[in-house]
């Protein structure tokens, strides 16, 4: 039997921080945090406050402290991207456009590939980061 993408993504997400409890905990809060965003973004019966409680609590994990001069800067690079894909997905009648928004609205997996440097180095990012665009890709399309 064929993992389910809920599946694919606690197995990629444990090879991807190593053991690494708060590093795990980071990613799901990251995940939790991005997708409520996008939420906002495209359901209109979405909680507008729940960004802000997925964002407390981000910004207060552990992992997130130890490694903040890291990973704040690469928040605010995945949040412009993001913006621009939502924007460029928009676009109608500008195919190019278009194409790029559907690739930078997986800005957000840049912040898994900084984890998987900062816990299992250069080969461990250029690794994970093949493996969790392609799943995003193919979970997406």
């Amino acid at each position: 039997m064929k993992p389910n993408i809920k599946q694919q993504g606690d197995e990629l997400r444990i090879e991807l921080c190593k053991g690494n409890k708060d590093a795990e905990e980071f990613c799901n809060l990251w995940y939790a945090y991005v997708h409520s965003i996008d939420d906002l973004i495209d359901e209109e019966d979405a909680d507008p406050l729940r960004p802000f409680f997925d964002a407390a609590l981000l910004y207060n994990a552990k992992f997130y402290h130890q490694n903040e001069s890291l990973l704040f800067p690469l928040v605010l690079s995945i949040t412009a991207q993001y913006r621009l894909s939502v924007v460029w997905e928009a676009a109608y009648g500008e195919s190019n456009k278009q194409k790029m928004a559907d690739v930078l609205r997986m800005s957000g997996n840049q912040m898994f590939g900084q984890v998987a440097l900062i816990v299992g180095g250069f080969n461990h990012m250029n690794t994970m980061m093949a493996k969790i665009y392609l799943a995003d890709w193919k979970g997406q399309h």
